[in-house]
């Protein structure tokens, strides 16, 4: 395990040379394994998200992306840490970032779909599971949906 003294929350841009490497980063921890094609990584919609990534050394060792729904609600998904980080708070890093530039974006809830492996993690910051255990559609993890509220009364 590589020792992180500091790390910088970089917003990155849609299709930037950090936005590559978070796809690359992406695609082998969450589908290489499952054989399926490098374009799953690839989405147009994905220019309006925000992208937040922890970079080392250049290097990108932490995203996650925020994805605007209906209603003022938005969608955090894709959350990945590379193996050599992990363990050091980096997606904890990642996750307050995108929290916060939801609260800017006058949010009122957050949502995701979290593997049931990283169910205390998200309880750790207030999301709360909602529904039934399901298996994702193009992986076939179990995965299950968590909501949090934004709204100043229930903070």
């Amino acid at each position: 395990m590589r020792i992180i003294k500091e790390s910088n929350i970089k917003l990155i841009e849609y299709n930037s040379a950090e936005f590559q490497q978070a796809c690359q980063l992406r695609y082998e921890l969450f589908f290489a394994e499952h054989s399926l094609p490098w374009h799953i990584v690839q989405d147009e919609s994905q220019a309006d998200y925000f992208h937040a990534a922890i970079l080392i050394k250049n290097s990108v060792v932490a995203y996650g992306q925020l994805v605007p729904q209906d209603n003022s609600v938005y969608q955090i998904s894709q959350m990945v840490v590379k193996p050599g980080y992990q363990g050091q708070n980096l997606g904890s890093k990642i996750l307050l970032c995108l929290i916060d530039r939801a609260k800017l974006a006058k949010a009122i809830a957050l949502t995701l779909h979290a593997r049931t492996t990283a169910v205390g993690f998200y309880q750790r910051f207030g999301f709360q599971t909602h529904g039934t255990e399901f298996l994702s559609a193009t992986t076939g993890i179990p995965h299950i949906t968590m909501n949090k509220s934004l709204s100043s009364s229930l903070l």
